[in-house]
């Protein structure tokens, strides 16, 4: 099935865990607000992809559904077609930008749940694409 990707290298995954412990101690030491999702990237900016707000309220929707394994490798081999030089850091910014609204708009978690909850993603989004070497 990564077959044709099994040239990828995904060198850079030490940096993504900076950056998710990064984002973890944003989203766990913030005020008590509600949680500030990331906004769609122009792409004009190193290390982002970019993203119309059409096309993450697209993704949220289907992220929404129970099958979000199936969306999360779907849309990561599709990013990786499209952009063939898209980091995994990238990637994962992409698809954390369209899984927050889903966490946001849960009712009942705290802010620490939710923060949780995007740490939990982000892992099963970079475990997910390490294993297209």
């Amino acid at each position: 099935m990564f077959s044709n990707y099994s040239s990828i290298s995904f060198t850079q995954l030490p940096i993504i865990r900076v950056t998710a412990i990064k984002l973890l101690f944003v989203f766990v030491f913030s005020p008590a607000f509600a949680l500030e999702c990331p906004l769609p990237q122009t792409g004009a900016q190193a290390g982002t992809i970019k993203e119309s707000s059409d096309d993450i309220k697209k993704l949220t929707k289907r992220l929404m559904n129970n099958n979000q394994e199936n969306v999360v490798t779907e849309v990561a081999l599709e990013l990786k077609q499209k952009y063939p030089a898209a980091t995994a850091g990238e990637i994962i910014n992409y698809l954390v930008t369209a899984y927050c609204p889903v966490i946001n708009q849960k009712d009942g978690l705290s802010d620490t749940e939710k923060s949780q909850a995007i740490e939990a993603f982000s892992s099963r989004v970079l475990q997910t694409i390490s294993e297209f070497r």
